[in-house]
């Protein structure tokens, strides 16, 4: 906590708006559509790389979360405050940081596969900064940050390592459905205890959600679709942006739709991020080969 005050004696107002914006790089919606980008448009290797990182992380953070269950530093020191549009987002229980591990997840997988040293520092930093915004907002202790960090950058070596062996691919997806049970179960049993409120099962299962849809998202994609993420630039726009509105909808339909509880939660990111990983792909692969076969015919 001496940290934490250390860094509340030096906040302005322009610090804050500046930091707020760095914090908000390490937030599921600016790293979706990132890992979007990446995969349906760059490189579908490295995006894949991206999102498991992304997720094998997620279930463990979260799960240690649910495990310790320790409070936000204002709840823990009562006299200290946080900046106030930090905390709306800093949901869920304080250990380890969500923010730090989802930034360092996607960024450290960018770091990993650059080529340039200039972007490797670029992506490092990235994750860096966002992990200190999380401190210096007042939502995280360095605990918090510096155990994330440790955590996922593990995770972004291991699934790298994966990712160079089919054989090793298989196994780390087993091991993540594996999880993904495991964590369910925890999380459902701490709930029905009395233990942990739904608000923080519900992290547990959009994240279990997320995981679930990649895995079966990369493995009907790779066996069914093999789409090439590369077309021309009007063709790579139109493709982003279709994806992105219909990411929207989906999202904001299923909320309306189904019911607000952990089946409900588990089942929606599920659904959202299958489509991003497998039916969104398979409809432009579709799209643009038709739209390909109706100009040679017109030739």
């Amino acid at each position: 906590m001496k940290f934490l005050w250390f860094l509340s004696g030096i906040r302005t107002d322009l610090l804050n708006d500046i930091v707020q914006r760095i914090t908000s790089l390490g937030e599921e919606t600016a790293l979706i559509i990132f890992i979007c980008v990446i995969y349906w448009c760059m490189n579908k290797r490295l995006g894949c790389e991206m999102g498991f990182s992304f997720c094998l992380s997620g279930l463990l953070v979260q799960g240690l979360k649910i495990i310790f269950r320790i409070d936000r530093p204002w709840i823990l020191d009562p006299n200290f405050k946080p900046v106030d549009s930090a905390i709306e987002a800093a949901t869920g229980y304080s250990f380890p940081s969500g923010h730090t591990q989802s930034a360092t997840s996607v960024y450290g997988t960018a770091a990993l596969n650059a080529k340039r040293k200039w972007v490797k520092i670029a992506f490092i930093l990235l994750f860096v900064l966002v992990g200190f915004s999380r401190m210096y907002l007042g939502v995280h202790t360095p605990k918090d940050v510096v155990v994330a960090w440790i955590l996922t950058l593990a995770v972004v070596l291991g699934v790298h390592y994966a990712f160079d062996n089919p054989k090793r691919l298989k196994i780390l997806l087993v091991v993540m459905v594996c999880i993904c049970i495991a964590l369910f179960i925890l999380g459902d049993s701490l709930y029905l205890a009395g233990i942990v409120e739904e608000r923080y099962v519900k992290n547990c299962c959009q994240t279990i959600g997320a995981a679930l849809g990649f895995i079966i998202g990369h493995l009907f994609e790779s066996k069914y679709v093999q789409f090439n993420e590369k077309e021309q630039l009007g063709t790579q726009i139109g493709k982003v942006v279709v994806g992105l509105v219909c990411v929207v909808v989906l999202k904001v339909g299923m909320k309306a739709i189904f019911a607000a509880n952990i089946f409900g939660y588990t089942f929606q990111n599920f659904v959202l991020i299958l489509f991003i990983a497998f039916l969104y792909p398979m409809l432009f692969k579709f799209i643009i080969e038709k739209h390909k076969e109706a100009q040679l015919n017109n030739k």
